[in-house]
């Protein structure tokens, strides 16, 4: 007989047709597509494939290997399984669908040797070797116990090994002892047989102990004690995790489970574990369970099951072929229960083996050699499909269990995958789906009074198909069928029918499109699947339309207290405002909306009255007046649409924040500097705090009770808003409130940090009631200590909560019910929850501002940096920033800039610099530093374009560096205050020679890096973990470095410093601006 295997055992194809299909390969299972549209599934007692750890299937490979980190693992396992390499770490490891099991050895492990899949631990007690087997899906711990002296050690009598797990809890089963490991819902996750210990010529089990944090083994001590031991005595228990099984029952050891067991005896290796007959008087039989899943309801045309037969009692020497017949069953379920004295039911016989004779050994493998057994399965597993049953369960039993010649043994290893692998090899074909989600002309699938209305008199019908064979390339077809409804709502005979080509695939749309249908009609409609041999069973139901083409004839009316249009100057970019669209004809149902022609955005009613934000008219300058047009369309109950009414309005410009607090006040009264002047007025907070910009101060929060509020309600939390903050935190143990505005029990936004997710959050609660509030979070984890802007943006119009981080957006949130108006204060540094005030800030806040608009992303990123040094060096050292840092120049000449404007440089020899008073920038903190270079000497090793001193060198040098002989451009940041290794400088970048070249360097303390821009390019990036504070004089052209320093040689212009890190864009921009150009 020959042993037929599937195209991904490597059997040649004769038919190309016949293909595997990739996305139903599984551990145990490939399936191949035949020709005729059936489908042939090769399910494998054992795993023949496993995932890499890149996610691509390979062989299994049990083989072991040291990993990285010490430990052990085979190259290939369907989960994770980890040995010890050595010492105190746990002997093994497995994790399986998001559990752990971790075994450890009561004291250290010496290192292994590792022999194939084993590794050998050796005298881990004295004369006793500890041998931690892998398998493809499972592991055995086996000790060998080599002579009589260590049988003899106490140690051995009762051995516990510590166990910890996640998500599992270990067990013995009280009837057989096996051992196993079940999740929370007390499915088997790690499964195994009695434990067991043996020489050569007997077998005992070994009892097993399970208490919190241990599983103790007690060998019997009757075979330790045995002076007719033949040594080495072994003693294991195997753990597995498998998805198709198999046992053994023994009548010499009936209350024994073997369940998954890959050994009984040292021969099963080369004889096989399955067995049946009678050998030395005693019965055995074998039961497998496979899953057939994937045929459940299925029609199932035929079923083999395969083992490989590797063993018989009767030789063929003599000539004589025949021996005792081994016939297979249906049986019962199995499992670890399963013994001699409780064994499944045998309820139906498959037929028997014809007596077959096969022997891998003893010079008679020429004659009658180890092969292939089949027994037709087609009954059992048509049976067990039309039951929806997800497995079968197969028995190897002697059809006369008396007969010395009929032992037999079968093997359950894999060699490459298959061939000594039972399995069984079904063909079948799934019915269809139903079809699903119908529509008509894209309208849902509605009966009665709500049914759709369609725009067209032939609407496209579709339906999706699917198929539970799950072939991605199997061609699926529909046959839609259509009749009308009749006034009472039934149906009459059908009046037309479309089959689609057959050509849909698995997952996908079918559509066909109806002929002319009447104006005004109602129908019904829908669809049948089918593979090319089978139909669903059923259709995909009923689904209803009307027809309807004739729209409306008017452009509807558009009316807005806020923004008219009445050529006049109204509301602001991002003011959001009051809408009411009414009027298009007659069967209006709803409108669409928006600044381009044709509108997309729907609203339903009729009028309908709504909030819109207008975009703002200038994008590039977003706080700019101007006008735009706002385009609506009526819409009827098909989808028809009037014309488009041309809603021109003017936005006016831009008005500075609502609220405006620098908190930067020396006593509890912190002013508010917009016009509207609510005071906010310290609670405990403490003002005077070291600020963010060099010489500020700000006001520092406990954490405990300290907060700020001010006088009366700021925000109308009804419409649109936007509210930012400066934010230093000072620790994460708990949630902390940075701005809020409430009501009497809840607030309806907060700005906050919350330690559940580790992120800074926009939160917005449903009412004063409470409810589950929606949430906008950072992407990053927060860094304490480190000076964030954070902004959050309502929406009114859009109904969505945006929140920024240092300008930068993290998550945009719908808001599903509408906004309230809170009534509370302003609150800095508290939040209100279910009435009472908690969440209070630990740390610094400044710079609190809030709008009554939607702030535009291009405002919201120039809020995230604030420029504190700005020196044009137009024949002067003024610093036009504002903040009055002038620099001293010394030694220097005016030149040309790179725009040929005369005495608009400064002209640098290598002896000459420009000084500030004193610091510009708290270099502890995220900073910016850039500037206009055209060297002109390369013979030093460095040559500084800015830096700010420290005592004894600078924080930072931007500008030249001999790096592996070779310049270029620097971004250097030093550790410390001192002329020690090692600096952290991001270096990269083409020096051209006498050319102006634009150079920025960043430093971002919350991200951890420093980078250096070169013509405005990020050319390197490298980390820094921590900054120190120069409180000497920003240098233009010099970098300190006790006791000399590095001087410039060449011009610099339009030098910028800014605290805070500038994005991409605006350094970008920053290197094409025009000389004396601020962007």
């Amino acid at each position: 007989m020959t042993f037929s295997a599937p195209l991904g055992a490597g059997a040649s194809a004769e038919a190309p047709e016949i293909r595997e299909v990739l996305s139903q390969r599984g551990e145990t299972s490939e399936v191949f597509a035949n020709p005729d549209g059936t489908f042939t599934r090769y399910e494998y007692l054992r795993p023949i494939w496993a995932k890499s750890a890149q996610g691509d299937w390979v062989r299994p490979d049990a083989t072991l290997r040291v990993r990285p980190d010490g430990t052990v693992a085979p190259v290939a396992s369907t989960f994770p399984i980890t040995f010890s390499g050595g010492g105190t770490a746990p002997m093994a490891t497995v994790r399986r669908n998001g559990t752990e099991l971790s075994l450890g050895w009561p004291g250290e492990l010496p290192e292994p040797v590792l022999k194939g899949n084993v590794a050998v631990y050796p005298e881990v007690l004295k004369g006793v070797d500890l041998h931690v087997e892998a398998e493809v899906d499972g592991f055995t711990h086996v000790l060998v116990v080599k002579n009589r002296e260590a049988a003899r050690n106490p140690a051995l009598r009762k051995l516990s090994l510590t166990t910890r797990t996640k998500g599992l809890s270990v067990g013995v089963d009280p009837e057989t002892g096996a051992v196993s490991a079940r999740d929370a819902a007390g499915k088997l996750v790690l499964g195994g047989a009695t434990p067991t210990m043996w020489d050569a010529d007997t077998e005992s089990t070994v009892k097993a102990e399970v208490r919190a944090g241990a599983l103790t083994l007690v060998p019997d001590p009757a075979l330790l004690d045995d002076p007719g031991a033949r040594f080495p005595i072994k003693i294991d228990p195997s753990w597995t995790g498998r998805r198709n099984h198999w046992t053994v029952v023994r009548e010499n050891a009936r209350t024994t489970s073997y369940y998954d067991r890959l050994t009984i005896g040292d021969d099963d290796a080369e004889s096989g574990v399955l067995r049946a007959g009678i050998s030395g008087g005693l019965k055995s039989r074998s039961i497998v369970e496979l899953d057939i899943s994937k045929a459940s309801g299925a029609v199932v045309s035929s079923a083999t099951f395969r083992l490989w037969h590797s063993w018989s009692s009767k030789d063929c020497g003599n000539g004589n072929w025949s021996a005792g017949a081994v016939a297979a069953w249906h049986t019962g379920t199995i499992s670890g229960s399963t013994t001699w004295d409780a064994q499944p039911s045998w309820i139906t016989s498959l037929g028997g083996d014809g007596g077959v004779v096969r022997r891998y050994t003893g010079g008679y493998q020429g004659r009658c050699p180890a092969g292939a057994q089949e027994y037709n399965a087609t009954d059992v597993v048509r049976a067990a499909a039309a039951a929806s049953a997800t497995n079968v369960t197969l028995g190897l039993m002697a059809v006369n269990e008396n007969d010395q010649w009929s032992w037999k043994r079968y093997m359950v290893y894999s060699d490459g995958g298959h061939s000594q692998n039972p399995h069984l090899a079904y063909t079948y074909n799934s019915y269809p789906a139903a079809p699903e989600l119908l529509t008509a002309a894209n309208r849902p699938c509605v009966t009665g009074g709500s049914r759709p209305w369609v725009a067209t008199r032939t609407p496209v019908l579709k339906a999706r198909l699917t198929d539970p064979d799950g072939d991605e390339e199997n061609d699926l077809k529909a046959t839609f069928e259509w009749a009308r409804v009749n006034a009472d709502g039934t149906y009459g005979a059908v009046i037309g029918s479309a089959t689609t080509a057959g050509n849909t695939a698995n997952g996908t749309t079918a559509e066909v499109t109806t002929p002319a249908l009447d104006e005004g009609g109602l129908y019904a409609f829908r669809a049948l699947a089918n593979d090319g041999n089978l139909s669903s069973k059923t259709h995909g139901g009923w689904c209803e339309f009307g027809v309807d083409t004739v729209g409306p004839d008017t452009a509807p009316a558009v009316t807005s207290p806020d923004y008219p249009a009445d050529g006049e100057f109204h509301g602001a970019p991002g003011q959001t405002g009051t809408f009411t669209f009414s009027g298009g004809g007659t069967g209006v149902t709803g409108y669409k909306y928006g600044w381009a022609d044709p509108p997309t955005t729907p609203v339903t009613g009729s009028p309908a009255t709504l909030q819109i934000t207008p975009p703002p008219p200038n994008p590039a300058d977003p706080t700019r007046p101007g006008e735009r047009v706002l385009y609506v369309r009526a819409v009827d109950r098909a989808g028809n649409e009037s014309p488009s009414k041309h809603h021109i309005i003017k936005i006016g410009s831009a008005g500075g924040p609502t609220g405006d607090w620098a908190l930067d006040g020396a006593g509890s009264a912190q002013n508010d500097l917009s016009p509207a002047g609510r005071t906010a007025t310290l609670n405990g907070a403490a003002p005077g705090a070291d600020g963010r910009l060099v010489g500020a101060t700000t006001v520092a929060f406990d954490g405990v009770d300290d907060y700020a509020a001010t006088a009366g309600t700021v925000l109308n939390t009804a419409t649109s808003f936007t509210v930012s903050a400066w934010v230093k935190l000072a620790d994460k143990s708990a949630a902390r409130t940075i701005l809020s505005q409430a009501g009497a029990n809840y607030p309806t936004f907060r700005l906050e940090y919350s330690p559940a997710n580790d992120r800074w959050q926009l939160s917005a609660w449903p009412s004063n009631a409470g409810g589950t509030p929606v949430t906008a979070a950072s992407t990053a984890v927060p860094a304490a200590g480190v000076w964030t802007r954070l902004t959050g943006v309502y929406d009114a119009g859009a109904r969505t909560l945006t929140l920024y981080v240092n300008g930068v957006a993290q998550q945009t949130v719908s808001r599903p019910t509408a906004p309230w108006a809170s009534t509370s204060p302003l609150y800095f540094g508290r939040g209100r929850f279910a009435g009472a005030f908690t969440d209070h800030f630990a740390g610094s806040l400044a710079g609190v501002q809030v709008w009554n608009r939607v702030l535009a992303p291009a405002e919201i990123v120039g809020q995230a940096t604030t420029r504190v040094g700005l020196w044009t060096l137009d024949g002067h050292g003024f610093d036009d920033s504002g903040y009055g840092q002038d620099a001293q120049p010394t030694g220097v000449v005016w030149a040309a800039d790179r725009g040929g404007n005369t005495e608009a440089a400064a002209r640098l020899n290598g002896a000459a610099k420009l000084t500030t008073a004193g610091p510009v920038v708290r270099t502890d903190q995220s900073f910016t530093v850039a500037a206009w270079a055209r060297i002109t000497d390369l013979s030093l090793y460095e040559r500084t374009v800015v830096s700010q001193e420290g005592t004894s060198v600078a924080s930072f040098y931007l500008g030249l560096r001999q790096d592996a002989n070779r310049p270029q451009w620097s971004m250097q940041l030093r550790p410390s205050d001192a002329t020690v290794c090692c600096p952290r400088a991001a270096v990269g970048g083409t020096v051209k020679l006498g050319q102006w070249q634009h150079l920025a360097g960043v430093y971002d303390q919350a991200a951890g890096k420093v980078r250096l821009y070169v013509d405005g390019v990020n050319v390197r990036e490298v980390t820094a973990t921590s900054a120190w504070r120069a409180n000497g004089p920003l240098s233009i052209g010099f970098g300190k470095w006790a006791p000399a320093g590095d001087f410039f040689a060449g011009d610099v212009d339009d030098v910028q410093v800014f605290a805070g890190v500038l994005p991409d864009s605006r350094i970008a921009a920053l290197a094409a601006a025009a000389p004396g150009g601020q962007q």
